[in-house]
Order: structure tokens, then sequence, then C-alpha cells
């Protein structure tokens, strides 16, 4: 509980992937730091193993590794670990200030990932391997979150608004720009047959899971929390359920819940900070990011210290991936 008060008495929010009511409410951007040395954690292949099976879920074709950012570098970089334990950087850090929240494209051949420079957000894709890179957005502020549809012809992302944020989609060659969600709004994730998204907006003075058309229509409330609210919505392969993460019972933890309202459930039990779950394609495991560990005794500050980790759905199973004094966050999966 005192780790939880310690990240807001520094003004952000653990997990933050959603823009601010107001400028106390920023999302996370991670601290640099000098201590950047890393080993990563063997992965036990029995955690992995559903990625060494080619299916097709939802439209997503799958032999994948986990991507995420961490700023072991000095600067924040877009990661993949495979399921066999292979770690590599597919982004540099002479391109970008920094690049995050990398986005799998529905075949695994592309990557949708955030970079900044300067005063302007952008947002780019790149091949599985970080080569043939080519500009898809670029505004005044920022761009992040950004989302792949299930046929990949559309990316839904967040954009600075004002003070605030709202959610646009764009055609993956760049083209036909506009705005979806004209309130408050953040975090869009696709449903697998595509024809709604799930995204984080207030109500009940929260932010809170929401569900919209792809045309923008039926938008209706999903989850109703106080407080803080939720965040890091990620919609399951078989389309059965939502998960997301909410500091509902004192620190962040992961939540399941049904796209009809029904069936709210704990996941993660830790006395840390639990967050930003993200799905494997067969259903079977949630990748999160998670500062647990700290109450281990392993850093001098939990501003240091995300880590990957995944669990299974019933909460069973839990595991750690990175090991780093750096931040390692943002995972996407599927």
């Amino acid at each position: 509980m005192a780790k939880s008060g310690h990240w807001r008495l520094h003004g952000q929010l653990p997990y933050f992937n959603a823009a601010p009511i107001n400028a106390s409410l920023r999302c996370l951007d991670m601290v640099m730091t000098p201590r950047y040395v890393t080993t990563v954690c063997a992965l036990l292949i029995g955690t992995l193993s559903c990625t060494n099976q080619a299916h097709r879920i939802g439209g997503r074709s799958e032999v994948r590794g986990i991507l995420y950012d961490s700023n072991r570098t000095g600067t924040t970089e877009i990661y993949r670990l495979d399921a066999d334990g292979t770690e590599s950087r597919i982004t540099s850090p002479s391109d970008d200030r920094w690049a995050k929240f990398p986005d799998w494209s529905p075949d695994g051949k592309s990557i949708v990932f955030q970079a900044e420079n300067d005063s302007f957000g952008a947002l780019w894709i790149m091949d599985e391997t970080g080569k043939n890179r080519r500009l898809l957005a670029s505004e005044p502020g920022h761009l992040w979150n950004p989302a792949w549809s299930p046929d990949g012809d559309l990316i839904a992302f967040n954009t600075d608004f004002g003070d605030s944020t709202r959610i646009k989609v764009v055609d993956r060659d760049g083209g036909n720009k506009r705005l979806l969600v004209s309130a408050i709004s953040a975090a869009p994730t696709w449903s697998r047959d595509g024809q709604e998204l799930a995204f984080l907006s207030i109500g009940d003075g929260s932010w809170n899971v929401f569900l919209v058309g792809v045309d923008g229509s039926r938008r209706r409330q999903l989850t109703h929390f106080k407080g803080l609210g939720v965040g890091g919505p990620s919609w399951s392969p078989d389309g059965r359920l939502l998960a997301f993460d909410s500091p509902e019972a004192g620190d962040w933890n992961i939540y399941v819940i049904r796209p009809d309202g029904t069936g709210l459930r704990r996941v993660t039990e830790s006395s840390g900070n639990d967050a930003r779950p993200s799905w494997s394609c067969d259903g079977q495991w949630i990748a999160f990011h998670s500062d647990r560990h700290f109450l281990e005794g392993e850093l001098e500050d939990p501003r240091d210290g995300f880590e990957i980790y995944v669990i299974r759905p019933d909460g069973t199973g839990a595991r750690r991936l990175t090991t780093n004094t750096a931040n390692d966050a943002h995972p996407d999966w599927c």
C-alpha cells in the first residue's frame, strides 16, 4: 500500500496508459536511469509453449514473442522476448528520444509503435525485425497506445486533445485519419471480430472501461469503479473476456470481465502493482508488467523496476520473465 502511495506522491500512476483528467494524472513516462545493466531470466518453455504452435484465433496467425518497451539503454526502446528465451532490441536509441507501446499486426509480420522527438508525437510501422520503418501518423503533442484492427486495415490510437485525450483511427497506409470517440478517451483495444472497441473514458467520476461500435455508435459503460478507476483494457482472443487493471483492492491488480458487464473477477493477488494486461493468442496466459518484486527488497526505488510477468486467467502460474534495474513495461503478445 505504501508503495502505491509513493507513486502517487510523484504525480504518476504506476501503469497509466491513458491521458490525464488533469495535469496531475499524467501517463507514466519511464524514469531514465544510468543503471541499465540487465539480465533476462531463462524462460520456462512450459510458460510460453503456446507460441510454438501455429494457429489462428480471432484473425491472428500465431508464432510470435512478447513485445515490450524498456529504458535499460538510457532511452526507452522496443524489445522482443521469444519462447526460447531469446531477447532482442528492435529499435535503435539513435532513431528516437524514446519508443513505446508496441502492437503486433494481426499476421505477426509488422509492429506499430509510438516514437517521439522534440514536440511532435508519431506512430511508426516496422517489420518484426525492426527494419523497413515508415511513418504512419504525426501530430504536435503525443500519439500513443496504437492498436491494430483484426483485419489489419486500421489502427486506433490516442492523441492529445487540448488538455485531455481522444481516440482516432487511421488507415494502415496513413490515410483517412479521423476522430472516433469525441469524449475524453484513451487506450483503445479491438474486439476480435473488429466490430467494437473497448477503451477508457470518464464514468462515475473515474476512468472506466467503455465499449463503442467501430462506427462510433452504441457507446456504453462496462465497468463502474470509483477513485482512480481502471486502465489497460485487453480483449481475449475468443472475445469472451476483457482484462484490465485497477487499484480497487489497494494496489493495482489485473481483473477480467465479460463484455456484457457480468463475471467481474480479480486475477492477480499481488501486493505490488500489476498492470497493462495482454493475452497470449491461445488465451491461456496474460502478460503484464509489475513491480511486485520490489517488496522482496531487490530495488531501492520502484521507479527502477517494472518487469514482465505472465499469469493464467484463473490466477495460477504467475512467473516473472525479465529482471532489470530498469523498466520493462507495456507488453503486447497478440
